[in-house]
């Protein structure tokens, strides 16, 4: 919104002085892509772009670098932030609508079924019963999961739930569209 600033000044002699500044406040027109490397370091991938571990509650971390199939950026894979209980990333963004891109390799577990989670973007459950290690055909290999979601209350939360085991994630990207 736009604001006005209006500063007086007295002397005791009387001498009066006074400056009026006028500005205004807008949300930034562009949305810069949120990039997450769960639990993990700060990364650079080959695009330039940073993925960092930031707007999390709960969870915790594990590391294992193992080489990962599927993928052209694994170091994003061999990191990931876990819970027995749920747990959730929330980020201030506009209103409008982003797309989001889930990212997970089973890089414990080298069975399916060991860890099945439930995942739901602003509330809406977008994966359920989700097995990466079944999903994607094997054990230290990438598989990406991409969905649409509304925000209307400016956040986008992620919320992951465990059904077998930890429910887990080893990094997401969200765009706006």
């Amino acid at each position: 919104g736009s604001h006005t600033i209006r500063a007086v000044a007295r002397h005791s002699g009387g001498t009066v002085a006074s400056a009026t500044v006028s500005f205004s406040i807008s949300a930034p027109s562009t949305f810069a892509p949120i990039r997450v490397n769960a639990g993990g370091p700060s990364y650079t991938d080959p695009s330039g772009n940073i993925w960092t571990d930031r707007g999390y509650t709960g969870g915790y971390t594990f590391r294992k670098s193992v080489p990962i199939a599927n993928t052209t950026t694994p170091v994003l894979y061999h990191s990931e932030r876990l819970s027995n209980r749920q747990f959730y990333y929330r980020f201030q963004v506009p209103n409008g609508t982003y797309q989001v891109k889930l990212k997970f390799a089973e890089i414990y577990h080298r069975a399916a079924g060991k860890r099945v989670l439930n995942v739901l973007l602003n509330g809406a459950q977008v994966e359920t019963n989700f097995d990466a290690f079944a999903v994607s055909g094997g054990y230290a290999r990438a598989v990406d999961r991409t969905h649409t979601v509304t925000v209307t209350n400016g956040v986008l939360e992620i919320r992951i739930v465990p059904v077998v085991d930890d429910g887990k994630i080893n990094a997401f990207e969200i765009t706006q569209q």
